[in-house]
């Protein structure tokens, strides 16, 4: 059989809403993902990213915040 070589992705999960948050990294692990980080809103992703830079940013209902205000 063709085995496609397994990547790892590394993902942030970014929703205020602690349910959504579980929900969505319930789904990428049950695909595989094994690097699922998660935050509650835009600000934190963003000191996420500036750190940790993900492949994968997946966000519902968070607002980015960009620019002087971040």
């Amino acid at each position: 059989s063709d085995r496609v070589p397994s990547v790892v992705i590394e993902s942030l999960v970014v929703d205020d809403k602690p349910y959504m948050r579980r929900v969505i990294k319930g789904v990428l692990e049950t695909l595989g993902a094994k690097n699922i980080e998660e935050c509650n809103n835009g600000k934190d992703a963003l000191n996420i990213i500036k750190q940790w830079p993900p492949d994968v940013v997946l966000t519902l209902g968070a607002a980015l915040v960009l620019g002087p205000a971040a």
